[in-house]
C-alpha cells in the first residue's frame, strides 16, 4: 500500500516536507546519473586516442580533471590485459 501526501496540505509538518523533497531531489540525481552512465561507455582500448577521449567522457560526466584520468588509466591498464 502506497501512502499519497500533497506537499501543499498546509498541516504537513515543514520538517517532513523538505525530508520528502530531498528524497525526490536525491532520487532524480540517482536516476540521473544512471543514464548517464548508460549512454556514455568508455572505449576499452590501449590507443591513445581512446585514451584521450575516455577523459572528455568523463569529464563531461562532471568527474573532476584528475579522477577522469585515473579512471582512463584504469580502463587502458584492464585493456591491456586482456591483450596479453
Amino acid at each position: 500500500m502506497s501512502l499519497l501526501i500533497k506537499l501543499d496540505d498546509p498541516f504537513i509538518d515543514p520538517f517532513i516536507r523538505h525530508q520528502i523533497e530531498s528524497a525526490d531531489i536525491a532520487r532524480k540525481i540517482i536516476l540521473e546519473n544512471k543514464e548517464k552512465e548508460k549512454i556514455m561507455p568508455l572505449k576499452k582500448s590501449t590507443s591513445k586516442k581512446a585514451f584521450s577521449e575516455n577523459i572528455k567522457a568523463e569529464m563531461n560526466a562532471g568527474k573532476p580533471q584528475k579522477q577522469a584520468v585515473a579512471i582512463a588509466y584504469s580502463v587502458k591498464r584492464k585493456a591491456n590485459k586482456k591483450k596479453k
